[in-house]
């Protein structure tokens, strides 16, 4: 392989690599994803007030 021919094919892949990140970006800031994420972080808040609120009553209650 020629150091052109090299040169070529790494520049085609470095390319890839941002193509590839630029669909990764422009995924992530999908709707549906945003949606996704936003309810999984409800659900962990809630979670977590939630096992707060049980801790509190069991305090309460020794």
């Amino acid at each position: 392989m020629t150091f052109e021919h090299a040169l070529k094919r790494s520049h085609a892949e470095l390319k890839n690599i941002l193509m590839t990140e630029r669909r990764k970006a422009a995924l992530n800031m999908h709707p549906h994803i945003v949606k996704v994420r936003q309810n999984a972080q409800h659900l962990k808040d809630d979670y977590a007030q939630t096992t707060k609120t049980f801790e509190n009553r069991l305090l309460l209650h020794d």
